[in-house]
């Protein structure tokens, strides 16, 4: 059985909640995490210390440990740009589920000045970002 295809995320800045939002489609793999992110740093709406909120219900992540490693080094790099901020990411399904999880784990551990939280819903997340 052949994957899915990745389909261009949704990207949505909205200035008012200093808030990035992004729906990811299809497979997710870690060149569209990263291709994504950069996207919404480059946005000309985009300020430094925005949160994000990134959906996963519709989409399958798949990231492998080193994937996840190279993703955290790829963070860390970002912090300058990005600031510190908090990153919520809804992922209620396998396998997002799992890779967000540990991700966030990883992000916890390495103490990144970006915070990562894993969601199953979006008022959750949503809760947690405006808190």
């Amino acid at each position: 059985m052949s994957a899915s295809p990745s389909l261009t995320p949704a990207i949505r800045i909205r200035t008012e909640r200093h808030l990035a939002e992004v729906g990811f489609f299809g497979d997710v793999d870690l060149d569209a995490l990263m291709t994504t992110s950069r996207q919404i740093s480059a946005h000309a709406s985009f300020r430094r210390g925005m949160d994000t909120l990134a959906d996963f219900t519709r989409a399958a992540l798949r990231l492998s440990y080193d994937d996840m490693d190279r993703f955290r080094d790829y963070v860390w790099s970002l912090e300058a740009l990005r600031g510190p901020c908090r990153w919520a990411a809804v992922a209620p399904n396998a396998p997002s589920r799992e890779s967000v999880a540990l991700f966030a784990a990883m992000a916890e551990a390495f103490e990144l000045r970006i915070q990562v939280r894993h969601f199953y819903a979006a008022d959750a997340a949503l809760h947690w970002l405006g808190g």
